[in-house]
């Protein structure tokens, strides 16, 4: 079966309403056959545009969102490990992350604090340290120190 990233895509685009839930179905059923009948793995939004269930244009933007979507995710953590450790200001982060949301591609959350001088280059480098840190360590583990 798909990954989750890929699963996903199949999600946002029920969401949209630009395909049906069955039709996302029987794309991982035909991912699934393919797979097993040994021929590489394609990805769900691949086999959709094959089949005419969307067009290129509409997974580009699928992909795009989803890309957003990660970025997005990954800088909140930074930018809260960057206030939990006195790294920056909140309303430097919060107004980092907006700007971050209108621009297309957007740039990463510690280029445009950088920029602005809201946070230092070794400051920066420590809390994306200690953010790696924490995304390696397992959920049962002790918590660590700080930076």
């Amino acid at each position: 079966m798909g990954s989750e990233l890929d699963l996903l895509i199949g999600r946002h685009a029920v969401a949209r309403t630009w395909v049906s839930e069955g039709r996302v179905a029987d794309a991982v059923a035909q991912q699934e056959r393919e797979t097993l009948e040994g021929k590489p793995e394609r990805l769900i939004g691949a086999i959709l545009v094959e089949r005419g269930d969307l067009t290129p244009e509409q997974l580009d933007r699928l992909l795009d969102d989803q890309a957003r979507a990660l970025l997005s995710r990954e800088d909140t953590l930074l930018g809260a490990t960057l206030v939990r450790n006195g790294l920056a200001r909140q309303t430097s982060v919060d107004w980092a992350l907006a700007e971050q949301r209108l621009q297309h591609p957007p740039r990463r959350l510690g280029e445009i604090l950088l920029e602005r001088g809201e946070v230092t280059l070794q400051g920066l480098q420590a809390a994306a340290l200690a953010q790696a840190r924490m995304s390696t360590k397992k959920a049962g583990d002790p918590p660590g120190p700080g930076i």
